[in-house]
């Protein structure tokens, strides 16, 4: 419960939706780390030329390209772990948009939250269980995301084999805002099996 307006409020579905938000930006990030690694550009060249093109799914598609343009003829079991990886992000973009884009009625009130005009994979989702499947989105999100640089650390040749030097995503994560995440938000941690020491520094 939240008081600091004054009165007693149920701030679950603001940080259902917070965190959902932000497991897609994590994702995002994901991708523009596999951009930054093809290109090879330094990173402020990579962050200039990718966030230039302003939709996800343009981003998405560029990377695709990408991939096929420079990932496939040298290693084509890991451009198809990529290519799969992207066609999952696309699935989960419909998903995000139901989320940050429905109108809640009650939403201050966990056991009565509904939608004001049943979407997507929301359609017919009230109270808890919306709850519950939005948070199941947010782990999706966050698996893929971790998945995506998991393998992509593992198997490509671009980086040290030093775990020290791989600018780990997961390991991003744990140093930074995805345990909180997990720890204040009931959010069960997504399964990886990737064990990567957080970098001195990081760039990103």
């Amino acid at each position: 419960m939240n008081t600091r307006y004054g009165a007693e409020r149920d701030d679950t579905i603001p940080r259902t939706i917070g965190h959902a938000t932000i497991a897609w930006n994590n994702l995002c990030h994901a991708i523009f780390q596999t951009f930054e690694a093809l290109t090879r550009l330094d990173l402020e060249s990579a962050k200039a030329v990718f966030f230039v093109v302003k939709s996800d799914r343009a981003q998405r598609d560029m990377v695709s390209e990408l991939i096929n343009s420079k990932l496939k003829a040298k290693n084509q079991t890991l451009a198809d772990k990529f290519q799969t990886a992207i066609g999952e992000a696309n699935k989960l973009a419909g998903k995000r948009n139901d989320i940050v884009h429905v109108v809640f009625i009650e939403a201050l009130d966990t056991s009565k939250i509904a939608l004001f005009r049943d979407v997507g994979f929301l359609k017919g989702k009230k109270g808890r269980d919306l709850v519950s499947t939005i948070e199941n989105m947010t782990t999706e999100t966050l698996a893929l995301a971790v998945s995506i640089s998991d393998f992509k650390f593992r198997n490509s040749q671009d980086y040290s084999p030093d775990p020290r030097n791989r600018r780990s995503t997961l390991a991003w994560y744990s140093s930074t805002n995805i345990g909180r995440i997990f720890q204040f938000g009931g959010i069960r941690s997504p399964k990886c099996s990737c064990q990567y020491a957080t970098p001195s520094s990081s760039r990103e």
